[in-house]
């Protein structure tokens, strides 16, 4: 399964992240977990550390991702042909996570949880980008790693996504068998929430999003969140002062376990594996958004006509 946390700045989507991806390797689940929001947090939550050379979306690095994606899939004329919605084809690449093998993308990523998880980091801005840089640029990398990336039944790609509705801007609310809005009990949580829920109703991937509460001190907070939202909550988490203090010390949330902790994340899987579908069933999705790049005057303009990028004739069944 493919899923995502968003939500708020400071909601807690990153703990949340960190908590079930600990939660799968307990289970003995591979997992592979993405840090994109570009404040590169989850390490810490994770009790690891990436260096800068294994950042995906280093010009370096996002070359080397290109070439494997590519493979020999010839509807691709060259590495400088991806655009953030380009789709595999016959002869690319798909990164299977439960595999042994040896790819670039494995290189790029440091173990977590006892070898059974993987962090990779998108990374965040450069010294060189300062007035100049764009975040959407990096994320593209992530949009061609996840539309040419296979799961299974008990595998997991989590990523802890940018704040906000950011995800919109490009494909990556299209990617993921379930998202985890995480929204705190106050206005500014809520109104995130509704945006996303909106956003993706009109995308035709509200079926995907799902709202778990966070930081809930009392009733009438989880009374406010369900008024306000308008829809069942998932599950909800009480503010956990022993999180706050692992993380003012350096410490990872490889231990923190309790009861609410446990019950959230068995919802988070069950409702995950509820809403799975096939990649071959997303693919259509993923093909009306490349379409639609395609018609930006930019893009025409920067590389052509990139239309025969779609393969009718592949699938992730028969890919390699």
């Amino acid at each position: 399964m493919k899923i995502a946390f968003v939500g708020k700045g400071g909601s807690g989507k990153t703990t949340l992240t960190g908590l079930f991806a600990l939660h799968a390797t307990r289970n003995d689940q591979t997992v592979v977990a993405v840090d994109a929001d570009i404040n590169m947090n989850l390490p810490g939550a994770l009790g690891v550390s990436v260096q800068h050379a294994q950042f995906i979306a280093t010009p370096h690095n996002a070359a080397r991702i290109y070439e494997y994606l590519r493979g020999s899939n010839n509807r691709i004329e060259t590495t400088k042909k991806f655009v953030n919605t380009t789709p595999p084809g016959t002869g690319s690449n798909i990164w299977n996570i439960d595999s042994n093998a040896s790819t670039p993308l494995d290189s790029m990523a440091v173990e977590f949880g006892g070898g059974r998880g993987k962090l990779m980091m998108v990374g965040s801005y450069e010294t060189d980008h300062i007035a100049s840089g764009c975040y959407h640029g990096q994320l593209g990398v992530l949009e061609n790693v996840l539309s040419h990336t296979r799961t299974g039944v008990d595998s997991w790609l989590v990523a802890d996504m940018v704040a906000g509705t950011d995800a919109f801007a490009g494909t990556l609310h299209a990617q993921f068998d379930a998202v985890f809005v995480v929204v705190e009990p106050t206005p500014e949580g809520v109104g995130v929430a509704r945006h996303y829920r909106e956003l993706a109703e009109a995308a035709n991937v509200g079926r995907t999003v799902n709202i778990v509460g966070n930081k809930i001190e009392d009733g009438q907070d989880l009374r406010y969140l369900e008024k306000e939202i308008g829809v069942a909550l998932l599950g909800t988490l009480p503010r956990l002062a022993g999180i706050k203090q692992h993380r003012q010390h350096g410490l990872s949330l490889a231990d923190m376990q309790s009861t609410d902790i446990i019950a959230l994340m068995q919802r988070i899987d069950a409702r995950a594996r509820d809403c799975a579908i096939a990649e071959d069933d997303r693919l259509g999705l993923l093909y009306n958004l490349h379409r639609a790049r395609l018609e930006k005057p930019w893009v025409k303009n920067t590389y052509g006509d990139l239309s025969g990028q779609i393969d009718p004739d592949f699938s992730f069944a028969r890919a390699s």
